[in-house]
């Protein structure tokens, strides 16, 4: 299989062809590759056996649009309930725990921009963030060098952790839904109130491997992922 990513051009050359990955030795029915959002790219597969190699076939395009993943049901913590669509969290476990319950999206690219909203409804302390995939695990939130979240646990009252500092935000207003942005490209990561298009916080930070979103629930409550979905013109090209 061949991937060609494209850009759009000018005059009669619409697309151009920018970069080109071959999968070859393909073994079962799929394949999951990972795509940067908001690009074109062209598909081509070819079949090879003991016989030679087929022509290539007619290319498929794909363009993506926003981030989409999945929740990593290995990674969830056993008190965590993943809907069958891998996109809510809920956390009904009353008792005392000795871990916070946490679980790990799928890994991010890392290049380009990617963009997610989170609804967290009926849970008055979590976390919300990413960390490195050299540090993929349950928990993998609260170590200082491979994770970077912010964590409520009042209703105006925001702290956020990154490269072993704390800093605390005091908002007027808690945001019912919050994005976060991450920009390689731009070397940030941004908490953003998504209906108002306020900025939360801004980290800076040379991100030089994929990462994975990170949620955790302190208390009982549900943790609702929204994907696909564009970042606010305010903070997109900042």
């Amino acid at each position: 299989m061949e991937i060609m990513k494209l850009k759009i051009g000018k005059g009669p050359a619409h697309f151009i062809t920018e970069h080109q990955k071959s999968f070859s030795g393909i073994k079962g029915l799929q394949l999951k590759v990972n795509l940067q959002p908001n690009d074109n790219y062209f598909f081509y597969v070819r079949a090879i056996n003991t016989f030679g190699t087929s022509e290539q076939s007619e290319a498929a395009l794909i363009s993506t649009r926003g981030t989409r993943f999945l929740l990593l049901r290995e990674t969830a913590h056993p008190a965590l309930q993943i809907s069958s669509s891998g996109t809510v969290i809920s956390f009904a476990e009353r008792r005392r725990l000795t871990e916070i319950p946490s679980v790990l999206g799928e890994e991010l690219p890392a290049c380009g921009q990617h963009y997610w909203e989170t609804t967290v409804t009926d849970c008055p302390a979590y976390q919300l963030g990413i960390c490195a995939s050299s540090a993929v695990r349950a928990g993998a939130l609260g170590h200082a060098e491979t994770s970077w979240y912010m964590h409520c646990s009042e209703p105006q009252r925001y702290t956020f952790f990154y490269s072993g500092i704390v800093s605390d935000v005091h908002v007027s207003e808690r945001p019912a839904r919050v994005g976060i942005l991450l920009d390689y490209g731009g070397q940030r990561l941004l908490f953003i109130n998504a209906h108002s298009g306020q900025l939360l916080f801004s980290i800076r930070h040379r991100f030089n491997e994929g990462v994975h979103p990170a949620f955790a629930l302190e208390k009982p409550g549900k943790c609702t992922l929204h994907l696909g979905i564009e970042p606010p013109d305010s903070v997109r090209h900042k």
